[in-house]
């Protein structure tokens, strides 16, 4: 009889044991994927608030310059669509590029994961020359490794739209970003519940470069 209580003890006391880890592990992935998507998004919004622009980056000759400092593109193996946002809202884009002067900063999500890369030479990104040294860059980050910044246990997925208007375009209003970024568990639907999370942030930035609006309107 004792052994009999004893046993069935041991099984509660086990049982609770393991159903605590199991909620332990959960809040541990949870703030993880939580913190994920935060810190993107933070970069994000830095990025976006401080693209000044300064300079002409030429896409399609005569047809796409941009000068307001904040690009979107649709981006797939070595190919890089523009997104046509010259009405508010347009986007289903990938890809994020910002730029001031010199300096670029590029977002990508691709393969379940967000890669990220600057530099100092907008001429990485200026297809005035070469016109597929976008699609140059883009294809060499995304076989970069080092430049993936989400963790190898989590996947990342989500998107950009917005308005961020070309030179030539009739619309003059400041260029703003709308984003999502979904932070999970990797192999989220094989994982158990008690094991896996998932984060969502959805934001909206606008750029600060006022000069640039004012001197177009």
């Amino acid at each position: 009889m004792a052994s009999a209580i004893f046993a069935g003890v041991s099984m509660v006391t086990f049982a609770t044991i393991s159903q605590v880890a199991a909620f332990q592990y959960k809040a541990v992935e949870s703030r993880q994927t939580a913190q994920e998507a935060r810190e993107i998004a933070d970069m994000i919004t830095r990025a976006v608030r401080e693209a000044k622009g300064d300079t002409k980056l030429v896409i399609d000759p005569s047809i796409a310059t941009y000068s307001s400092g904040v690009m979107m593109f649709s981006c797939a193996s070595s190919v890089c669509v523009r997104i046509n946002s010259d009405s508010p809202r347009e986007g289903g884009a990938n890809t994020l590029v910002t730029f001031s002067k010199d300096n670029y900063r590029i977002f990508v999500i691709s393969n379940g994961a967000m890669y990220y890369s600057s530099g100092s030479n907008t001429g990485d990104i200026n297809n005035a020359v070469v016109g597929t040294q976008l699609n140059t860059t883009i294809t060499a980050i995304l076989a970069d490794s080092s430049k993936i910044i989400s963790k190898a246990s989590h996947s990342v997925a989500g998107g950009f739209n917005g308005y961020t208007p070309r030179d030539e375009s009739a619309n003059k209003q400041q260029p703003f970003i709308d984003f999502s970024i979904i932070s999970e568990t990797k192999d989220y639907n094989s994982v158990s519940a008690n094991q896996r999370a998932r984060s969502t942030i959805q934001s909206t930035v606008t750029s600060r470069n006022y000069d640039k609006v004012n001197s177009s309107l």
